[in-house]
């Protein structure tokens, strides 16, 4: 197997321009390497033994990260082939840490691929041995002191900037060490640290939410918390998950409101010109970018939302020209095939991807407050919406109930070419573990194969007929000639309307087996110049 990452490193090499030809490489490689989960000792072997100023170290490591993402994305949609490479590339990590194979500047840049990732980082990367966990046994406090400065300098005040950069730290570092860089990092005394809290307030980690309240109740009882945190905290609370960290937001909200705590104007809003959105894809994942302007200034909005996860990325880019603002929307947006929409359809979506989120105990991205601030958002709150009201608030909704039968009939049926106006939708299929477990339990009987994936698709059909109902919604906001074909569809998928007789239905029953049958992918035969 090591000859797949020997190819690889060859292509990159060969490779001069053409990041679409890059990114087809880079996700073949890393389909196979996820697909055998035994290549994982392979890979970090090929680092291990890669010296720290050799060009191919970058290209190991990007490697890495595109395939510990493709792990997440496949965990996240139950499939077991993500936690099986999880568990390899675990595996692999902690035998070459015991057999001294990963040098300390190794393992850091390990850990940064998992914490860019989103994937807890393995034991074995920490660069404190546990025996060494009480803090103050441990010289680290001007080491930590000097690391905060610097960052806080590169960042130049920019307290997501420097949020996003202090967590790439995470993985080499023990939990409790941790906890006691957030709280260094709150304490400091610049402005943005002290921003730094709201951020830390909506990390994944419960402990870390956790820490940042703590050290925001002792400003507090000091009398040392702004108001402009507090008007912070007071919207966040809605967005954070119940827990502990919660709950001491909210004991601090209570002392400031009896010492006389008024809501603070956040900075002024930008100018919204544009927010662009994708057709939601088959993990029900959506991708929206937003042009802001403020005087000279101009930022990019980019926002990942996903359903059971909430507000997953989200994020501003900076440019330093309308036209650099333009150009790279119009990249971004061609590659997601994006559909403008209203400011309002972006505050509804963000309000139910946020619902969304918390109803599986996840705080949204910590830049989606950066996000609200900028969009002038600051009543943002959660507003959990289920299928049937998603279907029923839809504005054709009315309008199609009254249509003769072979009217809606028709409009169903044009499902069929759902995919050759929105080429996202061509890859609808169910990637599910239980989609694949019935068609390898009776692939040698096709009818029986066919039979056996329309009765899971059955079990299925709330998921499908929610993601019609949302694209429709997105559809009917953007006055996209095909909004009607999906509201019509979405109110049969409700009505209970035999999913064989709903072409886009047939379409992905189609394509759920082409993809389980060409699933062996094989790296492309490079392209002569």
């Amino acid at each position: 197997m090591k000859q797949v990452i020997e190819k690889y490193l060859d292509e990159m090499a060969q490779i001069e321009d053409g990041l679409s030809e890059r990114h087809e490489y880079d996700q073949c490689a890393a389909i196979m390497i996820l697909e055998s989960p035994s290549m994982a000792e392979d890979l970090v072997a090929h680092l291990g033994a890669t010296d720290l100023n050799a060009p191919e170290l970058d290209e190991i490591l990007s490697l890495l990260s595109i395939v510990l993402d493709e792990a997440r994305t496949a965990q996240e949609n139950q499939r077991k082939k993500g936690a099986e490479f999880v568990q390899a590339i675990t595996e692999a990590v902690g035998l070459a840490v015991r057999q001294g194979k990963l040098s300390v500047m190794h393992r850091l840049m390990l850990a940064t691929c998992w914490g860019n990732s989103g994937l807890p980082a393995p034991d074995e990367l920490q660069i404190v041995e546990e025996k060494n966990h009480n803090m103050d046994c441990i010289n680290l406090e001007d080491s930590i002191n000097e690391l905060l400065y610097r960052e806080a300098e590169l960042f130049d005040g920019d307290a997501f900037e420097l949020y996003g950069s202090l967590s790439s730290f995470f993985p080499a570092m023990q939990p409790k060490m941790r906890e006691h860089f957030v709280a260094k990092s709150i304490e400091q005394a610049q402005a943005s640290h002290v921003l730094l809290a709201c951020f830390w307030l909506l990390d994944q980690a419960p402990s870390i939410r956790l820490a940042a309240a703590a050290v925001l109740a002792s400003r507090a009882a000091e009398g040392n918390l702004s108001a402009s945190i507090a008007t912070r905290m007071a919207l966040l609370r809605s967005w954070m998950p119940k827990d502990e960290a919660l709950a001491t937001v909210d004991k601090i909200l209570k002392q400031a409101m009896r010492a006389g705590y008024a809501a603070t104007a956040q900075s002024t809003p930008w100018k919204i010109h544009n927010v662009f959105a994708s057709v939601l894809d088959r993990n029900d994942s959506q991708s929206i970018l937003i042009a802001l302007q403020s005087g000279k200034r101009r930022k990019t909005g980019v926002i990942l939302t996903k359903a059971g996860h909430g507000v997953k990325e989200c994020f501003t880019i900076r440019a330093n020209s309308a036209n650099e603002q333009r150009g790279l929307i119009q990249e971004m947006g061609d590659d997601i095939d994006a559909i403008e929409v209203s400011v309002s359809w972006l505050k509804r979506a963000l309000a139910t991807a946020l619902a969304d989120g918390l109803e599986a105990g996840l705080p949204p991205a910590p830049g989606l407050l950066e996000m609200a601030e900028l969009c002038g958002f600051s009543d943002l709150r959660p507003e959990p919406v289920t299928t049937e009201a998603i279907i029923d608030a839809l504005p054709a909704a009315e309008r199609i109930c009254s249509l003769s039968a072979h009217a809606r009939g028709k409009l169903i049926d044009a499902s069929e070419d759902w995919m050759n106006r929105h080429y996202i939708i061509g890859g609808w299929h169910d990637s599910s573990d239980g989609a694949s477990d019935v068609i390898k339990a009776n692939h040698s009987d096709q009818l029986a194969r066919d039979s056996a994936l329309w009765n899971w698709l059955e079990t299925r059909r709330d998921k499908w007929s929610r993601l019609i109902a949302l694209t429709a919604n997105f559809l009917a906001e953007a006055k996209h000639p095909d909004a009607d074909s999906f509201a019509a569809t979405a109110m049969a998928m409700r009505e209970g309307r035999d999913l064989k007789h709903i072409p886009i239905m047939a379409y992905m029953h189609s394509l759920t087996i082409e993809r389980w049958a060409g699933n062996n992918v094989e790296t492309p035969p490079r392209k002569e110049s």
